[in-house]
């Protein structure tokens, strides 16, 4: 069987669930704070990509 990047998307998707389920809220709320972070330096960092693009 072919793993497409959907199927693997899905199962890490499915691999978060499970161990969110698993997790105190107390670490929840740790890990909610780190993938904040993440997904704000990641804009950022894509931001700075548009910015040098369209200064060109």
């Amino acid at each position: 069987m072919l793993i497409t990047e959907t199927s693997t998307q899905i199962n890490v998707r499915q691999a978060l669930i499970q161990e969110i389920d698993q997790t105190s809220d107390s670490l929840l709320s740790e890990v909610l704070d780190f993938l904040l972070f993440i997904k704000d330096k990641h804009s950022s960092a894509q931001l700075v990509v548009v910015k040098s693009i369209f200064s060109r």
